[in-house]
């Protein structure tokens, strides 16, 4: 009894009630200063739209990762949302070998 109480007290405190509401698992202001990458206009494939979110980039040896960042509807905050690592051949494949600005 007195254990399903505490239990019933944990689950509406102020932490845990903060805690469901987290959504993003990944928020920018945390990936920014701890993975190597490179900031980029625009996204390759215009995915996600400007309006709506951005990408950052990494090149590893043979390989690119793109990371995508959508912005959360209710706040400033970006949460990563997909990251796709492929071969360099296959990249400049997918979305070419030149790139111009908006």
């Amino acid at each position: 009894m007195i254990r399903a109480a505490l239990f019933s007290a944990l689950l509406l405190s102020p932490a845990a009630l903060a805690a469901q509401e987290m959504r993003c698992w990944v928020p920018y202001a945390e990936f920014e200063p701890h993975v190597r990458h490179t900031d980029v206009a625009r996204c390759p494939g215009d995915d996600p739209a400007p309006d709506k979110g951005f990408c950052r980039m990494a090149i590893e040896g043979e390989h690119i990762t793109v990371y995508r960042f959508l912005h959360e509807a209710a706040g400033d905050q970006a949460c990563l949302v997909a990251a796709e690592r492929l071969p360099i051949a296959e990249f400049l494949r997918r979305y070419g070998l030149t790139y111009r600005a908006p």
